[in-house]
C-alpha cells in the first residue's frame, strides 16, 4: 500500500462486493425492522427474505431492539390510519354521487323525482355496500399478516446485543454532548430535539443520543469479531438536511462519514460500509430485478402516504410556522415554492371551514323545510359544489407539500452507497 493510502486509508477503502454480504457483520438499524411491519405483505416478505439470508452474521444492537419495540405500535397505527383514510376517500365519493342524484332539477314533479332518485339511490347503496366489503377484504389480505411479525422476531431474537449498564450510557452521553457541540457524527442533527428522557428496564437515556448509543455499540461489537467489514443497514440520512451519518457531495451520497470510517478503523481495525435498506436487499442477490423495482416503488409511496397522514392529522398554524422554518435549510427555489404552497393551503383551509359552516346551515334549512324555495335549493347546490372544490384543492396542495418534503428521500432512494469510486 502506498504512503498516500497508508496516511488516508478512509479515502481508499475497497469497494463493496456482493460476496461481502455473507462475510461481513451485518448490523440492522431500527428502520429496516419497522419497514417489514410497515410495507404491504408482498414487499415485507422481500425484506424478510433478505434478512434471513444473513441470519448467521447479523447483529441487532440492544438500542435498536428497544426502539423497535417502542415504535412498532406507532408504525402499525400509521398504516391502519393510512388504509382507513384510503377507504374513507373512496367511500366519500358515494356521498358526492348521492348529492348529485338528489340535486337533479330536470324533474319538476315531486313524485316523479322521488321515484327516480329512490331507484338510483338503491342501486348506489347496493354497490356501496359491496365495494366496502371488497375494500375491507383486500386491505386485510394485503396488509394484515401476523405471521410476518412472528417470523421477524424469530429471525432476529438470537442476534440482539447485550443490555447496557447505566454507567456505560452515562459515559456515552457525556462524550456525546462534546461531540454534538463540535458536529462530530453520528447524531448531532438530533441535538435540536427536546431533552426527552426515556426510561426502560431500570435504565434511562436521552433520545437525542440514540444514534450515538447505537454507534458506540457497533464499535464495541466490532472489537470482538473476526470479520473485517461492518455493514450498517439503515435508511437514516437519506434527506439532504441530514448530515450526521453520510458523506455527501452536491446532493449525492458517496458513503459513510469519513469521521465514522476513521473512528471504527482506529477503534477496531474494521472497515465501515453503510447501505440503505433497498440496496442491502439488492446485494443479497435473493431478489429479482422486478422485486427490487417493486420495493423501490413501495418505499416511495409508503413514505408519501405516511407523511400525508401525519401532515393532515397535525395540520395547524404551528405546522405552517415550523415547516417555514425548515425551508431555511433547503435551497432557495424549493424554499419559496414550499412557502407559496403553505400560504395557499392556509388560505384554502380557512375558506373550506367557512364553506362547511354555511353548507351545514343551508343543509339544515333544506331538511327542515317541507317545500324549500328555489333560491334555497340553488344556494345549497352551489355551496355543495364549492365545498367539494375546496376539499379537492386542499388535497392537491397537501400532496404537493408532502412531495416537496420527500424530495430528498426520492432522489436518494436506492443510491449505491460506496459502490462507486469517488474515494
Amino acid at each position: 500500500m502506498s504512503k498516500m493510502q497508508n496516511e488516508f486509508p478512509e479515502f481508499y477503502q475497497v469497494k463493496l462486493k456482493k460476496e461481502d454480504i455473507k462475510n461481513s457483520l451485518i448490523v440492522f438499524d431500527t428502520n429496516y425492522l419497522l419497514d417489514i411491519l410497515r410495507l404491504p405483505v408482498g414487499e415485507a416478505n422481500k425484506y424478510l427474505k433478505a434478512l434471513r439470508h444473513v441470519k448467521n452474521n447479523m447483529y441487532i444492537p440492544y438500542h435498536v431492539a428497544l426502539e423497535f419495540n417502542f415504535n412498532k405500535i406507532t408504525v402499525k397505527t400509521e398504516t391502519r390510519v393510512a388504509l382507513d383514510l384510503y377507504k374513507q376517500n373512496v367511500m366519500k365519493q358515494f356521498q358526492v354521487l348521492e348529492d348529485e342524484i338528489n340535486g337533479l332539477s330536470l324533474l319538476k314533479s315531486d313524485s316523479m323525482k322521488k321515484t327516480f332518485t329512490d331507484s338510483m339511490l338503491e342501486v348506489t347503496s347496493d354497490f356501496k355496500e359491496k365495494l366496502s366489503e371488497e375494500l375491507t377484504s383486500q386491505i386485510s389480505k394485503s396488509f394484515s399478516d401476523k405471521n410476518i411479525y412472528k417470523q421477524l422476531i424469530k429471525n432476529i431474537e438470537n442476534s440482539i446485543g447485550e443490555k447496557y449498564t447505566q454507567d456505560w450510557i452515562n459515559t456515552v452521553e457525556e462524550k456525546g454532548e462534546e461531540r454534538y457541540e463540535k458536529n462530530i457524527p453520528p447524531g448531532f442533527d438530533d441535538a435540536v430535539k427536546n431533552e426527552v428522557i426515556r426510561t426502560y428496564g431500570g435504565l434511562e437515556y436521552h433520545e437525542k443520543y440514540g444514534d450515538l448509543i447505537i454507534w458506540k455499540d457497533i464499535i464495541e461489537k466490532a472489537k470482538t469479531i473476526e470479520e473485517t467489514k461492518i455493514i450498517f443497514v439503515t435508511n437514516d440520512g437519506k434527506s439532504n438536511s441530514k448530515n450526521d451519518l453520510l458523506f455527501k457531495v452536491k446532493g449525492q451520497t458517496i458513503g459513510p462519514s469519513i469521521y465514522l470510517i476513521n473512528e471504527l478503523k482506529k477503534e477496531s481495525k474494521k472497515d465501515l460500509y453503510i447501505l440503505n435498506n433497498i440496496r442491502f436487499a439488492e446485494l443479497t442477490d435473493t431478489l429479482s430485478e422486478e422485486e427490487i423495482i417493486d420495493l423501490r416503488n413501495s418505499e416511495v409511496h409508503n413514505s408519501l402516504d405516511n407523511k400525508q397522514i401525519r401532515f393532515r392529522n397535525n395540520f395547524s398554524d404551528d405546522i405552517i410556522i415550523n415547516l417555514n422554518l425548515e425551508n431555511e435549510r433547503n435551497n432557495i427555489n424549493r424554499e419559496y415554492e414550499k412557502e407559496f404552497y403553505l400560504k395557499r393551503l392556509s388560505e384554502i383551509s380557512k375558506r373550506r371551514k367557512r364553506a362547511e359552516h354555511r353548507f351545514s346551515y343551508f343543509k339544515s334549512k333544506i331538511i327542515d323545510a317541507e317545500n324549500p324555495t328555489v333560491q334555497e335549493k340553488e344556494n345549497f347546490n352551489y355551496l355543495n359544489d364549492r365545498l367539494n372544490h375546496l376539499i379537492f384543492e386542499e388535497e392537491k396542495i397537501i400532496d404537493k407539500i408532502v412531495s416537496l418534503e420527500n424530495f430528498d428521500d426520492k432522489n436518494n432512494l436506492g443510491l449505491e452507497n460506496q459502490d462507486f469510486d469517488l474515494y
